[in-house]
């Protein structure tokens, strides 16, 4: 939103963050939180506060949680006959880390509560039917030899001097080829972070891509990566602005190919 907007409301920024615009520039803005009403319904959810020549702009993540969903087809607005809900397991015991973020103890359990053991999600990820494409990709790659690969890992990553990723993020964190500072910012307690201290590359294959640069197995390694949160309850931030944006700003960086790592 405009600050002039926020001003003329009597509205005083909450707090400040880093955000990256489309064309991959970092900026600090200002944010406040607010009830905002649209088209008859309500909803709370964070304001960016900008220059006053920026475009007030309702986001995916706003829009959604107060009943609509975007139909890009169509270039519209459909508003749901009704809001999912998800199902959660009994909160877990009160626990506040360093920084006294009660949302980090929210604990997720799998249909009808059940625990999110290592050997339950296995067991329940091995029935998931693999999908099958009657087409093929819209697009062909150079062959890998000559292809510059980047990383995207599904494995709430950030760089130490960064944010972690907050409950619903569906925003990404670029990862430097160059720098190892890379740590887990994953809300959720069941995320098992044992491997990643042992060895990054069970999730960002980091130096397995430059042995296979250096064998000329791909052509190079990008120079940046990108990380998103995996446990998200609805894909379509994603899937609408997160997902996009993060395309536009790997291919801006001169990247073929892409290796996901879900996690």
């Amino acid at each position: 939103m405009p600050r002039s907007c926020i001003e003329a409301i009597g509205v005083e920024p909450e707090g400040q963050r880093v955000f990256e615009s489309a064309d991959g520039h970092e900026v600090r803005m200002d944010f406040v939180r607010a009830l905002i009403a649209s088209m008859g319904d309500l909803t709370a959810g964070r304001v960016v506060i900008g220059e006053d020549d920026v475009e007030p702009l309702l986001g995916v993540t706003a829009l959604e949680s107060a009943g609509f969903e975007v139909d890009p087809a169509n270039r519209r607005l459909k508003r749901r006959p009704a809001l999912r809900l998800q199902r959660f397991a009994p909160f877990a015991p009160m626990q506040h880390s360093k920084e006294g973020a009660c949302g980090r103890i929210l604990r997720l359990a799998a249909l009808k509560g059940a625990s999110m053991s290592d050997r339950s999600i296995k067991q329940a990820s091995s029935r998931i039917p693999c999908p099958t494409f009657d087409t093929t990709a819209f697009t062909a790659p150079k062959p890998l030899s000559e292809a510059k690969v980047a990383l995207v890992t599904s494995a709430s990553l950030h760089h130490e001097d960064e944010d972690e990723f907050a409950v619903v993020d569906t925003g990404y964190r670029v990862l430097h080829r160059n720098r190892r500072d890379i740590v887990v910012g994953h809300w959720s307690p069941n995320f098992d972070a044992s491997g990643v201290s042992a060895d990054l590359n069970v999730v960002f294959p980091i130096d397995r891509l430059e042995e296979m640069a250096a064998e000329g197995a791909i052509g190079s390694v990008s120079d940046v990566h990108l990380a998103f949160a995996g446990n998200q309850f609805d894909l379509a931030a994603i899937r609408m602005d997160g997902g996009p944006a993060g395309s536009k700003f790997l291919a801006d960086h001169g990247v073929d190919v892409v290796l996901l790592t879900p996690v």
